[in-house]
């Protein structure tokens, strides 16, 4: 029961007292003595005792007296009375003087050691409901006594229930008032003297009676023990302990002066009390027993209090009595149960000893018998209590934390060990700062100060845990002060949310914000840029065509033309990655398309790399521009080579995948469903997380200045979101990447490619009317098409070109036209033109972003598109293609 006992007896005879020391001794207490009254109240006052053992007949102060006195300095010693003379009406003293038990001399050691034991798990009790606030908050309610706090202003600044029963005043009428209010004019002048003396510097305990004053006039008399309240070693206030003693005065009185009066007390006394003859049949009950167990006196004193006793307890009640009876033991003590009238189970305390009369007469016994159900339904409801609030703070869903006022972790949830990695007997060895993100640090430490320092009661913020493997967590938390009993604050309860998920999907829709702008930006230029690029693009060729090879010009135009190429590759970078380049989708095998570019990738990343596919089984058919996949591909495949400068394995694996709905909900623009997946894996150096961060961000790249122009993950991003597909990267400093590409699955049947064209350029000697705005645009479109052999109509806008379609003699077999122009689109020319020529074809081109080219609807199917910049070549073959078609 935690350390040893530490009893003191009070005893003038010192024969008696030496032998009961050494006994006890012998059993393992520590034992201090003492001959009079004074020497036991110097005793307590000067060590620490847990039980005191007191003679009633001693030289200088009364036995009772002295538990009385003792009981008012420290109520948390047991005291147990023990006389030669028992007698009921000192039995009934000692008890109403909170005595835990009355002996009889001789003393019978096995129950006296019974009695001490039993005297130390009530302490062991006490201290149990002290080791938290609920439990404090459970005694100054439940107590009999009134608690209070008062200022140095004598003012009432606390007070418990018990107070309000004991003035009459609510708490609400008492805090902020002088003590004054409820006293006597005798008793606030001593009250006035007592805090002279307090400012003074004298802070001893002090012990006094006062009369008080109720708000309904009345008086009644109380006992005080008032001892001082420091802070840091700062007197603050004085607390009190009050306790009503008006009727216990009034039964001393009543039991000096007459035994009618002790009769009175008899039947008024607040525990059950009864005297019983030796074969256990009730002599005499009071009022107070009658109404524990719900019997009339008439009623009790025809049954024995076998009767009564609960059969588990009964045996050990009759063993005990009985040895009693036969002088093994003077009396006992033990908590047992009562079958009340109605059914129900009494609690009790009963304290029984013999009372023998003349020689000859029989014996009889006075019981004391208190009722203790309140206080074991206290106990189970805390045992339940403490029970519920464990399994509340390990099952909740957010992670709980008691931090100590210097940081340390005190306690912690399972859930709070899940979000950090750590074990609970890990984080008791470490500070809050410890797994907190070091840029976080000082912003916490700012925030708790306050609260701390008792400024403010709780503090919020959002910041960054560091998982115990070094992984980022992102938490909200709450923390807030927990304060002790006296209302002190100490340590503080952290409630700690997991939000790296919502964080997560905050950094991609910023991400996605992000690359919006830079497409609004990119789409409001392209139109324009497309344009020059293709006029500048095929000027250079045409002016390299008519050159001799030997002739100086040639290298210029070249690289006019080369530079020309990079331009335009820069412009569908710059619509990729915003998602805003023209697709042209069509439905195929992923496992097919990737095979067809396993060639191109072997000479795009070297040979000292090794290159390995592996195909899922099923994985279905997607809906993608082909080009624009392949693209993807080399990005990654050429991204992957410049992390291994010295080589290393590159692995493409294809599967089928589902996409749930939680996985959904952690992701910006992901929709739940079955996908293709596609993961590009090298052996490379690998990123940190701060790099994986940024990676697909426009011009953002690691490499030298000149080596890359940081659009080429950027590119990829743009494609895959705008083929409604989804991308993650998945790295480690060392331990290479890898890129998962999901792609929608569909059930549509794969469509044929179109058959790639030869070297030869396609020459033609139809008919085309070409429908243009911009004027250079025009010229140079015009002489491309009468170079490779055609006949060109030309008109700068739709008017012009219906009325041409409608005055020419001859056949117009294409119509080649812009699809954005001044007030009439090309889709609308090509419907106009189609009732009076059906037999012309059409071939869209522009250079305008997808957008629109899907508004002005010219990539359904059977339609043909052309996008801008093109070269010669490319608009030669595309316009044979479309001539050709069936």
């Amino acid at each position: 029961m935690g350390d040893v006992a530490r009893v003191l007896i009070v005893d003038d005879d010192a024969g008696a007292c030496e032998t009961l020391g050494d006994v006890l001794e012998t059993k393992g207490y520590v034992v201090r003595k003492a001959c009079d009254g004074r020497a036991g109240l110097e005793a307590v006052w000067r060590e620490r005792i847990d039980v005191a053992i007191l003679d009633i007949q001693l030289p200088d102060i009364n036995g009772l007296e002295l538990l009385e006195r003792i009981k008012r300095a420290f109520p948390g010693i047991e005291v147990i009375i023990v006389t030669a003379h028992a007698s009921l009406p000192t039995a009934i003293q000692a008890m109403n003087g909170a005595a835990f038990s009355y002996l009889t001399k001789p003393l019978d050691m096995d129950l006296l050691l019974a009695t001490i034991d039993k005297a130390r798990e009530k302490q062991e009790l006490v201290r149990t409901l002290r080791d938290s606030e609920e439990r404090y908050r459970f005694v100054t309610e439940h107590t009999h006594d009134a608690i209070f706090l008062i200022d140095l202003e004598g003012r009432y600044t606390f007070g418990n229930r018990r107070l309000e029963e004991l003035t009459g005043y609510r708490l609400e009428e008492l805090i902020g008032q002088s003590v004054l209010m409820v006293l006597t004019p005798a008793g606030a002048q001593a009250a006035s003297a007592r805090r002279d003396a307090l400012l003074a510097g004298d802070d001893r305990p002090v012990f006094y009676e006062t009369e008080i004053v109720r708000k309904d006039g009345t008086r009644i008399l109380a006992e005080v023990s008032s001892t001082s309240v420091r802070d840091n070693g700062t007197l603050i206030a004085r607390m009190g302990v009050a306790r009503d003693v008006t009727e216990r005065k009034r039964n001393e009185v009543a039991l000096r002066e007459s035994e009618e009066r002790f009769r009175a007390i008899f039947e008024q006394a607040g525990v059950g009390i009864a005297v019983v003859t030796a074969d256990g049949r009730w002599l005499r009950v009071n009022q107070r027993l009658c109404e524990l167990v719900g019997y009339t006196a008439e009623e009790l004193q025809a049954r024995r209090y076998q009767d009564l006793t609960h059969p588990d307890d009964l045996d050990t009640s009759l063993r005990r009595r009985r040895a009693m009876l036969e002088g093994e033991a003077p009396a006992y003590s033990f908590e047992q149960r009562y079958i009340h009238k109605n059914g129900s189970i009494v609690w009790i305390n009963l304290t029984t000893s013999v009372m023998r009369g003349a020689p000859g007469d029989p014996s009889v016994s006075i019981a004391v018998i208190e009722d203790i159900s309140q206080r074991k339904a206290a106990e189970a409801a805390l045992l339940e209590s403490a029970e519920r609030f464990r399994a509340t703070f390990e099952q909740a869903a957010v992670g709980i934390g008691i931090v100590a006022r210097d940081g340390r972790f005190l306690s912690v949830n399972q859930k709070l060990c899940d979000i950090v990695g750590y074990s609970s007997r890990e984080l008791a060895d470490l500070h809050f700062l410890d797994i907190t993100h070091h840029d976080d640090a000082e912003l916490n430490r700012a925030l708790r100060r306050p609260m701390v320092e008792d400024e403010t009661p709780s503090y919020t913020m959002e910041k960054r845990y560091v998982h115990k493997n070094g992984s980022i967590v992102w938490v909200h938390v709450t923390a807030s002060q927990a304060r002790d009993a006296s209302g002190e604050a100490g340590s503080s309860i952290a409630i700690i949310q997991d939000i790296t998920a919502r964080k997560q999907l905050e950094e991609e829709l910023n991400h996605a914000q992000r690359m919006e702008g830079v497409g609004q930006l990119a789409g409001g230029i392209a139109h324009d840029f497309n344009n020059l690029l293709t006029v500048i693009r095929a000027r250079s060729e045409l002016a390299t065509a008519r050159l001799q090879e030997a002739d100086p010009l040639r290298r210029d135009l070249l690289l006019i033309q080369k530079t020309a190429d990079r331009a335009a590759m820069l412009t569908r970078q710059l619509l990729a990655f915003s998602r805003k380049q023209v697709l042209q989708p069509k439905v195929v095998a992923l496992n097919e398309l990737i095979t067809g570019a396993t060639d191109l990738l072997k000479r795009v990343i070297g040979e000292h790399i090794d290159l390995a596919f592996v195909p899922g089984a099923d994985i279905g058919r997607v809906r993608v521009d082909p080009g624009q996949l392949e693209q993807v591909i080399v990005n990654l495949a050429v991204n992957a080579r410049d992390v291994m400068p010295g080589g290393g394995q590159l692995t493409l694996e294809t599967a089928s995948v589902e996409l749930d709905a939680a996985y959904a909900a952690r992701h910006v623009d992901v929709v739940a469903g079955s996908y293709a997946m596609l993961a590009v894996s090298d052996t490379g150096t690998g990123m940190s997380r701060e790099i994986q961060a940024r990676i697909f961000e426009p011009f953002f790249t690691t490499k030298e200045p000149g080596k890359g122009t940081g659009l080429g993950l950027s590119t990829v991003y743009g494609i895959v979101k705008q083929s409604g597909g989804h991308i993650r990267v998945y790295s480690e400093p060392g331990a290479g990447t890898t890129f998962k590409v999901y792609l929608p699955r569909t059930d549509a049947a794969p469509e044929a490619s179109a058959a790639r064209a030869s070297d030869a350029l396609p020459y033609g000697t139809e008919t085309i009317l070409l429908v243009e705005d911009e004027a250079e645009v025009r010229g140079v479109t015009r002489e491309v098409l009468e170079g490779f052999g055609y006949t060109v109509l030309e008109a700068t806008q739709a008017a012009d070109a219906m009325l041409i379609a409608r005055r020419h003699a001859g056949m117009i077999d294409l119509l080649l036209t812009d699809v954005v122009m001044p007030r009439m689109s090309g889709r609308a020319l090509a419907e106009a033109v189609a009732p009076e020529r059906p037999e012309t074809k059409v071939l869209f081109m522009s250079g305008y972003t997808d957008d629109a080219i899907i508004l002005h609807r010219v990539l359904e199917p059977g339609m043909h598109f052309l996008e801008k910049p093109f070269a010669p070549p490319a608009l030669a073959r595309k316009v044979r293609e479309v001539l050709d078609a069936p």
